[in-house]
């Protein structure tokens, strides 16, 4: 007796392989359910291997600079965090309140 339910085998992907795939999402400019269907990867894993690549970013001044940012140094010891960059389209969250000079100044 033949069974008619499809199985679908699973893909496994090495490290390297899932920071590839994040690499082509952050420069194809597509969203992620988009990308995720045309590479025939499911959304929800893709969007796994997107998040704890974003909770490692952190604040340090002892950091490398990044290709694509330029510091931004206020003087003094504290480091607070007064935007929020997201890439794929560009979003801009502004989390302190700052001055129109100060922001066209940052945006040169």
């Amino acid at each position: 007796m033949e069974s008619n339910v499809a199985t679908v085998s699973k893909k496994s992907f090495s490290k390297e392989e899932k920071q590839q795939i994040i690499r082509h999402w952050e420069q194809s400019g597509q969203t992620k359910p988009v990308f995720a269907k045309e590479k025939g990867i499911n959304y929800h894993t893709l969007v796994s291997w997107i998040a704890p690549k974003k909770k490692k970013v952190k604040i340090s001044s002892g950091e490398k600079p990044v290709k694509g940012f330029a510091q931004v140094n206020f003087g003094g010891d504290a480091l607070i965090a007064f935007a929020r960059i997201t890439t794929a389209h560009h979003k801009l969250e502004l989390l302190q309140p700052m001055s129109a000079a100060f922001l066209k100044e940052l945006l040169k």
